[in-house]
């Protein structure tokens, strides 16, 4: 990722007697040292006939190292598996120092050519089979699918049914409506949980 290496602030060494205590920061990186690897930063940009009319297709960066450098090209649609981090910077004017501001980006994983999703056997899984199919429609026609739903989300958690509706709201998210003058409206669900931490 972008973060750098975490360095020790103290030494961790048990004192000898008489021994002046260690500085704060004591470690330094010695580069001649340093094992480096290949690293790019990319810009993953939403599919442009995913975008509704009138507005600008979203993006968020993404940091790829090793094997997976040069596996796309500018313009290629790909699908990513990453881990989502946070980088931490603060502000570039004095009276802004001491803000940090928190920029998203993604960790990448792997990288596969095309928006198909498919097994690690290779098998397809945007195609499904009829019995696949049945089972989908016998859910569909399931009343209480929401309750099934909010019940298989962290089960071992009593209670919080509004933040389980919430969240399986947003998993299954809405639907793309495309209006009569050819405005395409995203069927996002966007929430927003606010708690005690503790």
């Amino acid at each position: 990722g972008f973060a750098g290496a975490a360095m020790p602030r103290v030494c961790d060494r048990p004192r000898q007697p008489n021994e002046q205590p260690c500085p704060l920061d004591p470690y330094v990186i010695l580069p001649e040292k340093c094992k480096y690897v290949d690293q790019q930063t990319w810009k993953l940009q939403e599919s442009p006939e995913m975008v509704p009319t009138g507005e600008m297709p979203r993006s968020v960066m993404l940091t790829v190292d090793r094997r997976l450098v040069d596996r796309a090209n500018p313009g290629d649609r790909v699908t990513v598996t990453g881990i989502m981090s946070i980088l931490s910077q603060q502000g570039g004017r004095s009276e802004d120092k001491k803000v940090a501001i928190r920029t998203p980006y993604l960790q990448v994983l792997g990288v596969r050519h095309g928006f198909e999703a498919r097994t690690a056997d290779g098998e397809s899984l945007s195609e499904f089979s009829q019995q696949e199919e049945e089972e989908f429609r016998e859910l569909a026609r399931d009343p209480k699918i929401l309750d099934r739903l909010k019940m298989s989300i962290s089960p071992a958690i009593f209670g919080s049914d509004d933040v389980k509706h919430a969240l399986a709201c947003l998993l299954f998210s809405g639907s793309r409506k495309e209006l009569a003058d050819g405005a395409r409206l995203r069927g996002d669900v966007n929430v927003l949980l606010l708690g005690d931490p503790s």
